[in-house]
């Protein structure tokens, strides 16, 4: 154990086990550091990634979502994202989008008293009846249903 003082290693300690050994223990921490930003093992997306598909999916809810666009923020082809999507979410791109814009829709409707055709377009509906028929089919109820039970 020549070399060493109070516990330290000096340099004539070194030698290709340690050096190697220091590498990976740098490259494990940068790994763990840098792990929200890198896909998973299981097909899934990033967390990274994850959290910037919602925040675009909320910046554009009122306008046209295109899986090329979603697929353009992972840096993947359509047809890859659309895979790592349904593995990550349980659901495919336009249906969770969907949610999203239902999800806006009742709120709205229960917060405001904007007419049901502005909230329409306000969450990316191409008219009322296009909203009512969605809402219904996942609420069970008509926004007009809803919300009257609401208020």
């Amino acid at each position: 154990m020549s070399g060493r003082k109070g516990g330290q290693f000096t340099e004539e300690d070194e030698d290709p086990l340690t050096g190697e050994t220091l590498c990976l223990l740098a490259v494990l921490q940068l790994y763990s550091a840098l792990s929200p930003i890198v896909a998973t093992s299981s097909g899934q997306l990033s967390v990274f990634h994850q959290k910037q598909i919602q925040e675009f999916i909320e910046a554009h809810l009122g306008g046209e979502i295109s899986l090329s666009d979603l697929a353009n923020i992972a840096g993947l082809s359509r047809f890859h994202f659309a895979r790592s999507f349904s593995r990550t979410y349980g659901r495919s791109p336009h249906q969770h989008v969907l949610m999203h814009r239902i999800g806006r829709a009742a709120t709205l409707l229960a917060t405001t008293r904007t007419p049901i055709g502005e909230i329409a377009v306000l969450t990316g509906f191409s008219s009322p009846a296009r909203l009512s028929t969605a809402f219904r089919r996942m609420i069970g109820r008509t926004p007009r249903q809803f919300r009257a039970a609401i208020l």
